[in-house]
């Protein structure tokens, strides 16, 4: 007769790096995962009992206790884990390492010694500048910078690319010119999302489409220009005359921010572009406009940028291959 799965055994069906801690360690894990499943997500509670694990093997690095309940019941080890640990993580992963821990007192040993557990660990850690009262009051190990490795980076020819590389499934047409509005215009994610044909408008004296956005607190209209155009007067062509949403679900209804994750992230990925965002895409536009001739100014305006300095700090990277190639060129 086949056994009945825990609560932890679902909970890992994406078992963390590292694999499972000794039994008693995930026997308390169990009872953590019950008591708070109920009241917190799926993915929360997944998380807590990860960070939990990750705070064991530290530990055990730091020459500590190499149980979890054993840990939990060392401040100067919990001290050291949260704050001087052998692998740092990010600043939003030490936060959660530890609400995990502070969740885990209660479990541990009831509310009211919990209670008491918790204030000790808090006053044995160092203290931050309560000036920022919406954080915790002590100092914890992580980095602020996201760390992943970089996307190479995209330059004007290769937008062309990522957006033919859009063309799949039975809504190809309405994939690229998506993909396209993104590669050819300053709108944000959200605001291409959500876009009307009551906002689209042709401006015929500049022949290019035309969106409505927020900048600094009024409302102005920002350019799409590029390859976006024709694929948006094919999309207004092909599309029903009720339609509202120009890029439509089955339903009508916009697309989902899932599915605008997947087109994108998709697309870009074909092309050699796996870890590409909305960032890099915002860059690359910034130097095909910057080789069309636009000054940093007109730029600015035309992407809906508050800033000068922020449209330099786009070309950064295309102005240092750029560089690279000359010098190259010259040897």
């Amino acid at each position: 007769m086949n056994q009945q799965p825990s609560l932890l055994d679902l909970l890992d069906a994406a078992p963390a790096r590292g694999g499972r801690l000794d039994a008693e360690s995930e026997a308390f894990l169990e009872r953590y995962a019950t008591t708070y499943a109920e009241i917190r997500s799926v993915g929360a509670v997944r998380g807590e009992v990860s960070q939990l694990r990750s705070v064991t093997r530290e530990s055990e690095r730091l020459g500590g206790p190499r149980t979890l309940l054993a840990v939990l019941g060392d401040t100067a080890t919990l001290v050291r884990v949260l704050t001087t640990p052998t692998v740092r993580p990010s600043a939003s992963t030490a936060g959660r390492r530890l609400a995990a821990v502070v969740a885990a007192f209660p479990i541990a040993w009831g509310d009211q010694e919990g209670r008491q557990r918790i204030e000790h660990l808090v006053t044995r850690m160092p203290s931050k500048d309560r000036s920022d009262w919406y954080e915790s009051g002590v100092v914890l190990a992580g980095d602020t910078k996201r760390r992943r490795p970089t996307s190479p980076t995209i330059e004007p020819p290769d937008l062309a690319r990522v957006i033919e590389a859009a063309d799949k499934g039975r809504h190809s047409l309405r994939d690229r010119a998506f993909v396209g509005t993104l590669c050819f215009s300053g709108l944000m994610v959200e605001e291409a999302r959500t876009l009307t044909w009551r906002g689209l408008r042709w401006e015929p004296d500049a022949e290019t489409w035309s969106a409505p956005v927020e900048r600094g607190g009024h409302r102005t209209r920002l350019s799409i220009f590029g390859a976006a155009i024709p694929l948006l007067a094919r999309l207004r062509f092909d599309s029903s005359p009720t339609a509202d949403a120009v890029f439509a679900g089955p339903r009508g209804e916009p697309l989902t921010e899932r599915q605008v994750r997947r087109i994108v992230r998709d697309a870009c990925a074909s092309v050699g572009f796996p870890l590409a965002s909305r960032s890099d895409l915002l860059s690359a536009v910034t130097a095909y406009l910057s080789d069309q001739g636009f000054t940093e100014h007109q730029i600015a305006i035309a992407l809906g940028v508050a800033t000068v300095g922020t449209i330099d700090r786009r070309l950064e990277r295309h102005r240092a291959l750029d560089a690279q190639r000359r010098i190259a060129r010259r040897d």
